[in-house]
Parts: C-alpha cells; sequence; structure tokens
C-alpha cells in the first residue's frame, strides 16, 4: 500500500508543477522525498451508517477519490486526496475506517504526505481537521 500511496503523492505533486514540462520537475523532486504517516484512533457515539455518511460528506468537501485506493461506504472504508499543510497546498492520502461497536463507532485515520526540509505536518494536520470536524460535526 506504501507504494500506491507514495505514486498518488507523486502524481498529485506533480499536478501542482504546473504546466511547464508538465510538473516533470515536481514528480522527480517528490520522487526523493520521504512519505510520513500520521494515523489516530478514537469513538463516536454515532451508528456506523450516520458516521459513514457524515465521513462521505466531510471527504467529498475538503477531498477527492482516488481510483487506485479502494473505498465502500458499506464497509466503513474511505480513501481519499486532501489538501494539508501550508494553505491545503501539499497532497495528503487519507484512509478513514469505520468499525461498528456496541453503542458506538470506532473511527481509525490514517494520512501519509510528503515532507521536504521545511516540515508542514501534513499528513498530522489533515488527521486532526478530520477528526475534528467529525467530533464537532463542524462541515
Amino acid at each position: 500500500m506504501a507504494d500506491v500511496e507514495s505514486e498518488i503523492l507523486v502524481r498529485e505533486i506533480g499536478r501542482l508543477g504546473g504546466w511547464f514540462g508538465g510538473g516533470i520537475g515536481a514528480r522527480w523532486a517528490a520522487r526523493r522525498l520521504p512519505s510520513i504517516p500520521f494515523e489516530t484512533n478514537f469513538e463516536l457515539q454515532d451508528s456506523l451508517s450516520e458516521t459513514a455518511s457524515a465521513v462521505e460528506v466531510l471527504l467529498t468537501k475538503i477531498g477527492k477519490r482516488v481510483p487506485e485506493l479502494e473505498s465502500n461506504a458499506s464497509a466503513g472504508l474511505f480513501h481519499a486526496v486532501v489538501g494539508s499543510g501550508h494553505l491545503n497546498l501539499n497532497p495528503t492520502v487519507v484512509r478513514i475506517q469505520l468499525q461498528p461497536l456496541e453503542s458506538c463507532t470506532s473511527v481509525f485515520i490514517r494520512a501519509v504526505a510528503k515532507e521536504g526540509a521545511i516540515k508542514q505536518y501534513s499528513a498530522k494536520l489533515a488527521v486532526e481537521r478530520i477528526r475534528t470536524a467529525l467530533v464537532g460535526k463542524a462541515f
């Protein structure tokens, strides 16, 4: 999975590289940057279906789906690329996995982003942004 995430990030960073050269330089540089992950796990008092609907709405607003990674709302699995870091310009791959518990839903969020010499902590910021939105239902 790490290779797929890395290739998605390289492609997305290449798109930011602009029209000149088709982002070749940006993709070349991105391949050499490390992929830095961040993850968290928490519980919401909502049902699985309510939480899945909330995740769908949130990811539609702040990100976009990627065809390489499976998303299945009925199974509680979501993947997307969201902007994070400075001005939300650093593409970040996000995975959200929902698990039903007796009276609530367990939410696992994992994000991965490329980081250079100046750390933006994009993966951590993306996870915190999504967690805050889901907990506060602010989307």
